[in-house]
């Protein structure tokens, strides 16, 4: 079975990994969607799930091939399910569900050396690193740091640049 996740969406900071694991080759691939994807023009045209469609199919032929798929709802793996639901030349079955270990693990690692990259302090455990008010806090810390925020998000700018 070919698991494939995100990580990152719910952050404040950085951009989006997608992940994905051959649970019978144990082979695990991933790659980031920049942050600028959930930025300006780009995040409203939502270029974000070509993007991960790309990184899904460029990365699909080293993880060995499946019958069997699951893909997380997150809203950024749309295009992956559309592209594997829609061919029709070959058998798959594929689902939408909550994606577990070992995954999820190894992906919000991914997700936390990211941050970690932009120098995001580690002060919690999983994905984020840090609290969302903490996100918001270290943002206003030194505003050059809003280069790393998904500011296409609509509450960025009705609720959360006011307070960073």
């Amino acid at each position: 079975m070919i698991l494939i996740d995100d990580s990152g969406w719910g952050s404040l900071l950085g951009g989006v990994m997608i992940g994905m694991y051959n649970t019978e080759t144990k082979k695990f691939r991933y790659k980031l969607i920049p942050v600028s994807y959930f930025q300006g023009d780009t995040f409203k045209k939502k270029k974000y799930l070509d993007k991960a469609t790309k990184i899904f199919l460029e990365a699909w032929p080293s993880l060995g091939d499946s019958e069997y798929f699951t893909i997380c709802r997150g809203i950024v793996l749309d295009g992956i399910y559309e592209i594997l639901i829609n061919n029709p030349s070959e058998t798959r079955d594929i689902y939408r569900g909550e994606i577990g270990e070992p995954l999820q693990s190894l992906l919000e690692e991914k997700f936390s050396c990211h941050l970690s990259r932009l120098g995001v302090p580690r002060n919690s455990t999983g994905a984020h690193c840090l609290s969302f008010d903490d996100q918001l806090k270290w943002i206003r810390e030194d505003p050059k740091r809003i280069k790393y925020v998904k500011t296409g998000w609509p509450r960025w700018k009705t609720i959360y640049s006011k307070s960073a």
